[in-house]
């Protein structure tokens, strides 16, 4: 697997910081997290930016491997399992992120804090899946 080493450690200590942050927050009771508007603030700004590394990083590796840039961020998702990367089985359920963060840069005004309490206390182990798979190339 090729890839900037340099690069890719960064993209992966930037995701853990944001891991971190989101694990935090998935601390707070429901109640906690809804009593205090800058609580969703924290988590959209981290989540987003989560999401974004992962696509980056994606991306970066899928290009060093000589692949064609993928046009949207579904393919990345996509081929990183067809890479092995990630495994295919897990490519596909979470594939749906790269449409969450799109709803996250345009439809923003629709997210709820309810959903992203949600996301942080049912979804936030993909974030760490990903982190574990983006290490072992680092190994």
């Amino acid at each position: 697997m090729v890839y900037n080493s340099t690069r890719l450690f960064a993209y992966l200590e930037n995701l853990k910081e944001r891991y971190f942050n989101l694990a935090e927050m998935a601390k707070l009771s429901k109640e906690e997290f809804l009593a205090d508007k800058r609580n969703s603030d924290i988590v959209f700004a981290n989540l987003y930016i989560a999401l974004n590394i992962i696509l980056d990083a994606g991306s970066h590796i899928i290009v060093k491997n000589g692949q064609k840039r993928p046009g949207t961020y579904r393919e990345i998702i996509d081929e990183l399992g067809k890479l092995g990367v990630i495994p295919a089985d897990f490519a596909e359920r979470v594939k749906g992120l790269a449409g969450y963060r799109n709803r996250m840069a345009h439809g923003y005004i629709d997210i709820t804090p309810e959903e992203l309490y949600q996301i942080i206390t049912e979804n936030l182990a993909d974030i760490k899946k990903f982190i574990g798979y983006f290490s072992r190339l680092l190994t």
